[in-house]
């Protein structure tokens, strides 16, 4: 008998122990959207008349902003550009948006036909930078279905205008 009010003591203190800890609140995990992407395309310089090559790569931070980066190339050593943007973006349904290009970029060896096709409001650029580098920042956007894009970008010390046809893969 006093085996069984032990145990029954034994199991009501026990039940009753701890009685005034709190439960434990899960912790809620945020994760971002950190989406990186490479990609290439086939530009047209519009006032050179001319094709070009363009890789680009940069990440999406979320839905709505992100960075790129990107080198073009006409394959000829001359007038190669590198740059890097700032990405904001929209997307609207069925993986349809638009964004936005702001940044730097970064013109190689600038060719010495520069001035051939140039309109006469940058002469004086195109006289005093043959065969140079030069540096300048660049706006533009563009329109994005899935991973297909169209998008222009204009560069503001060599008044040239690029658009740029191209596919970017996500990871």
């Amino acid at each position: 008998m006093i085996k069984k009010l032990i145990m029954t003591l034994g199991l009501t203190f026990g039940l009753m122990a701890g009685g005034s800890i709190s439960p434990v609140v899960p912790v809620e995990v945020t994760t971002t959207d950190f989406t990186p992407y490479f990609g290439g395309g086939v530009g047209y310089t519009v006032d050179a008349e001319k094709f070009y090559g363009v890789l680009l790569a940069g990440v999406e931070y979320g839905e709505n902003i992100g960075i790129e980066g990107r080198y073009s190339s006409k394959f000829t050593g001359e007038g190669d550009t590198a740059g890097i943007y700032l990405k904001p973006r929209y997307v609207f349904t069925n993986g349809v948006g638009v964004y936005g290009l702001l940044g730097w970029e970064y013109t190689y060896n600038l060719p010495e036909t520069f001035c051939a096709y140039r309109r006469c409001s940058t002469r004086q650029v195109c006289n005093t930078s043959k065969g140079k580098n030069i540096d300048s920042w660049a706006v533009g956007g563009g329109v994005e279905y899935k991973n297909f894009f169209v998008d222009g970008i204009y560069n503001d010390k060599l008044n040239d205008t690029k658009v740029v046809v191209g596919y970017r893969y996500r990871f």
